[in-house]
Parts: structure tokens; C-alpha cells; sequence
């Protein structure tokens, strides 16, 4: 299936991560409209472990098929490593093989079969650029030092909540060893 044509747009404002291009109208494709894209995450088993995995959101704004507004879908291609398996996308991210998995919102999951499988075609081939350049890299590393300083936070947290046990369980020993020393003296006055 013939893809629209599209162009990186520089002079459009996008996310740390991200992209946007613009649409254009061919003979094949007649698609118009912006998309912007940005990174993600998701969580797979790989081998049973639980891991995070890249994905690309993707958000068209404007888009038009035949000049019959589309409105302004989000689609999410999300990459899981393994075997493509039948009827996947294949792809790759950062050296490693898998198949990407796009989830449709509306109104695309109710949109004709044939303009569907044109849309998936634009979001496979820039999920596919996305996934293979330095911002996968990037991205993965952000979000992993993001989750190190979240950990690192509540490690702090829990390290002041036992300073306070300490404190209490000290303060609980005191007020023990003085009433079994008040039970002692009164043994010893009678």
C-alpha cells in the first residue's frame, strides 16, 4: 500500500523526545495533516522478568482523508521484544528484535479497512525511525534515572520513618525499663 508523503517539520515546538511532521497529499495516499510523536514506555515480560520496553505516541492533528476531516486520533506503537510472529510489524529498537503493536484509538478502530492499513503504514515507518535513532537511547535512559531518583526518594523516606522507629522503640524501652523498675521497688517495700 502506497504511503502519504511526509516531511519533518523544524520549525514546529515538540516534546524532549519527539517530532512532528506534516502530512501531504499524494496520487495514492491522500492523506493531509500534522503528527506529532514522543516517546514512551510500557512494561513486557522478557523471559518471564517484568522490563520496560520503548513505544512511540503518536498524535495527528488536523488529519484529513479525501478533505474529510479524520479529527485528531492518537495511535501508540508500542515495540515488545521476541519473535515477530505472523501478521506483526517486525521491528527493531536499540539492536534488539521484536514486532511492534499498535493500538488504534477512535476513530480509526471504525475508519475504512483500506485508509486503516494506510494510517498503520505511516505509523510503522516512523515508529521504525524513532525506535532505531539516539532518542530511543535517550529516552530510556531518562525514564530509567527517573525510576533511580524515585527509589532513591522513598529510600530516604524509609530511612527517616526507622530513625523514628529507633526513636520510639528507645523511647518504648525507657518507659518499660522505668515501670519494671517501679514494680521492683514497690517488691521491695513490702
Amino acid at each position: 500500500m502506497p504511503t502519504p508523503g511526509f516531511s519533518l517539520s523544524t520549525d514546529t515546538n515538540t516534546a524532549e523526545y519527539g517530532a512532528s511532521y506534516t502530512l501531504f497529499r499524494t496520487d495514492e495516499a491522500p492523506l493531509t495533516g500534522t503528527v506529532f510523536t514522543d516517546m514512551g514506555e510500557h512494561a513486557v515480560l522478557v523471559d518471564g522478568i517484568p522490563a520496560r520496553r520503548s513505544m512511540v505516541i503518536v498524535r495527528f492533528f488536523g488529519l484529513r482523508a479525501h478533505g474529510e476531516p479524520l479529527g485528531n486520533p492518537r495511535v501508540l506503537a508500542r515495540f515488545t521484544p521476541g519473535d515477530p510472529g505472523r501478521g506483526a510489524a517486525a521491528a527493531v529498537c536499540l539492536g534488539e528484535p521484536g514486532r511492534l503493536v499498535l493500538d488504534l484509538g477512535h476513530p480509526l478502530d471504525t475508519v475504512d479497512a483500506d485508509l486503516r492499513e494506510l494510517l498503520c503504514d505511516i505509523v510503522i515507518e516512523i515508529a521504525a525511525e524513532f525506535l532505531t535513532d539516539e532518542r530511543a537511547a535517550h529516552h530510556r535512559h531518562y525514564r530509567a534515572d527517573l525510576r533511580r531518583q524515585d527509589i532513591a526518594a522513598e529510600l530516604g523516606t524509609l530511612d527517616v520513618r526507622q530513625q523514628r522507629g529507633f526513636r520510639r522503640l528507645a523511647a518504648a524501652r525507657a518507659d518499660t525499663d522505668a515501670a519494671w523498675a517501679l514494680v521492683q521497688a514497690l517488691r521491695q517495700q513490702t
